[in-house]
């Protein structure tokens, strides 16, 4: 039995030995990988019960590279042959899928590769196992400072369930339609997630307004400042009334608005708000956080009155 996942048996010491390498990238104690109720491929399940901003997964890549080819092959070229090699060309190539090919490094990228810093992607052993949902209970993250991918819960969690993170984007916010003819085109699935099955007409129309109340405030916060704090108090009703007013979504809106209330002289509420986004980005980006620590450092310089 390993003794850390207590999920695989072996037969022997020498069993477990020699399976260890290839095992130690999938071995964890808080998550399971498995048949998933999502398509016919795999999926990753809670092992427990998890609450907002807990970690479900700090892994390393089993590969990491530039988008460039020669960074692709360079990066390769040390993976290959060894074990992150095998975990690697374990993942599904979707664009050979539908081909009829076989599975290629580059299919497999394109695929399943998950953003590794500004420049830089990943794959991971386990966290490239998780599926879509256009409204997941989950956040993949790179933490530069760790140089990790941390997997944290946006949502309670419970033992048995499936984790899903959002592949969308910056299209989390717009119809339903929109956001299946780009999964389908990009990453060659057809997204049947609840939110897009339930197709809601009234639902669309909410997130499409969320999407539409931030570009606005973006454009007016210098000129309006007190138009853009009540365009904000709106996003923030729209997220409720969506099932959506959490960490995640809310953290930015919470940051404008205490730029917003400083900038209008109300200084109590400013620092309120900062309170709020602070608190969203220490639930949303992990333990030790650079940005809730860089944060935190704006609230004191800029919000505190000494």
């Amino acid at each position: 039995m390993c003794g850390r996942c207590k999920q695989v048996g072996y037969c022997s010491r020498a069993c477990q030995t020699s399976h260890w390498a290839d095992h130690k990238w999938v071995c964890s104690a808080r998550v399971g990988i498995r048949a998933s109720g999502v398509g016919a491929g795999l999926g990753v399940f809670a092992l427990r019960a998890f609450d907002p901003g807990d970690e479900l997964v700090e892994e390393r890549p089993a590969l990491k590279c530039g988008s460039a080819l020669h960074q692709v092959a360079e990066a390769w070229a040390r993976a290959a042959g060894a074990v992150q090699g095998r975990v690697v060309m374990g993942m599904t190539d979707a664009w050979c899928a539908r081909d009829g090919g076989k599975p290629t490094l580059e299919g497999i990228l394109a695929t399943n590769s998950i953003p590794a810093g500004e420049s830089e992607a990943g794959i991971f052993a386990i966290a490239c196992r998780i599926n879509h949902a256009c409204n997941p209970n989950a956040r993949w993250l790179w933490r530069h400072d760790l140089g990790m991918e941390l997997v944290i819960a946006l949502r309670p969690i419970r033992a048995g369930e499936e984790v899903t993170v959002c592949y969308a984007g910056d299209l989390a916010f717009c119809g339903s339609e929109e956001r299946r003819a780009h999964l389908a085109e990009h990453l060659r699935f057809d997204c049947a997630c609840t939110l897009c099955a339930a197709q809601s007409a009234e639902s669309d129309a909410r997130l499409c307004t969320i999407r539409d109340l931030q570009r606005k405030i973006l454009r007016v916060h210098r000129a309006e400042p007190a138009l853009a704090l009540e365009l904000c108090h709106q996003v923030l009703d729209i997220l409720e009334a969506e099932g959506r007013r959490i960490p995640m979504y809310t953290r930015e809106v919470h940051h404008n608005m205490g730029r917003i209330a400083l900038k209008l002289g109300l200084r109590d509420e400013a620092e309120r708000y900062a309170a709020l986004a602070l608190h969203d980005t220490r639930l949303t980006d992990g333990r030790g956080s650079p940005n809730a620590a860089a944060l935190e450092d704006e609230i004191q310089r800029f919000y505190v009155v000494a």
